[in-house]
């Protein structure tokens, strides 16, 4: 299962890897995360009212990303592209993760 390779440690066997996800997951574009969403069938209705209108909010051009932390390590947090129902506030959740593995993937012969 290619999402298990998203979360693992593996991904991060230096520093350097680590901070090179960082810096790749930070460029990801607006238009990137809408080609995932749009791979991956994101976009359908609202779970709460059945409205099919999203926002996602941006940062000077680029898509708004979350972080949380884990109470499983004081170093660990997870990165999440977000989206808001136009109609109920309702709020969705990409694992930025999973968005960087796609289009850093998404060209291979297996997919």
């Amino acid at each position: 299962d290619w999402s298990s390779d998203v979360c693992s440690s593996d991904l991060f066997e230096t520093e350097e890897a680590r901070d090179r996800l960082g810096r790749e997951t930070l460029a990801i574009t607006q238009e990137q995360l809408l080609d995932f969403m749009t791979a991956k069938n994101c976009g359908g209705p609202c779970e709460s009212c059945g409205h099919e209108n999203w926002t996602i909010p941006d940062v000077d051009g680029a898509p708004s990303l979350l972080t949380m932390s884990t109470v499983r390590g004081d170093e660990e947090s997870n990165w999440f592209f977000w989206m808001a129902c136009n109609q109920c506030g309702n709020t969705r959740f990409n694992s930025a993760g999973h968005v960087w593995y796609y289009l850093k993937h998404k060209d291979d012969a297996h997919e």
